[in-house]
């Protein structure tokens, strides 16, 4: 029999979920910013960590002291 050497068809739902199960792994965390919509439908129905605002993404994050924020920049640190 001949064999299909193309790689799996990934849907970009897919590539979301596994995105968010690979940053768990590593301890940290995959934040999505929806409003509203159908999009805000199709992703609640992933159980994915879904947020309506930038802000209540970041909420529990702690801001990196100021010495260590890049030039010009505001800086997170990532994890859990």
């Amino acid at each position: 029999m001949f064999r299909d050497h193309r790689p799996p068809v990934r849907t970009p739902l897919g590539l979301l979920v596994g995105a968010h199960n690979r940053a768990r792994q590593q301890g940290g965390k995959l934040r999505l910013v929806c409003p509203e919509g159908r999009v805000l439908r199709l992703l609640k129905l992933t159980e994915l960590p879904v947020h309506h605002t930038l802000r209540e993404a970041l909420a529990d994050e702690v801001p990196v002291p100021v010495t260590e924020r890049p030039a010009g920049g505001v800086a997170y640190r990532a994890g859990g």
